[in-house]
């Protein structure tokens, strides 16, 4: 009565396990790349407000601090990516000079 029994819970298992099938990763759409917001990121630099393209995708930049970087954090900004590795900050920021 308990080999039956074990039978039974076995077969009830494996069918409720392949009830639901298996999504394909050949059947799901593709994901696309989020797109920027705007094509523009506003903020400052040593000359003052500025309005710059945004960073291409995959644009790779050096981990340098640069001094706008510098700046900004010093300011209590934020630093924002701009194309061609050019840094704005999110609060007006001055340089130190040499």
């Amino acid at each position: 009565m308990t080999s039956i029994f074990l039978i039974t819970a076995y077969l009830t298992l494996a069918a409720a396990s392949c009830a639901t099938a298996a999504k394909s990763p050949a059947t799901e759409p593709p994901k696309e790349t989020p797109k920027p917001v705007s094509d523009n990121v506003n903020g400052y630099d040593f000359a003052g407000p500025q309005t710059l393209a945004a960073p291409k995708p995959g644009m790779i930049c050096t981990m340098e601090l640069k001094p706008e970087q510098a700046a900004c954090h010093e300011a209590g900004g934020k630093a924002i990516k701009a194309d061609k590795c050019r840094i704005l900050c999110s609060v007006p920021i001055k340089n130190k000079g040499p």
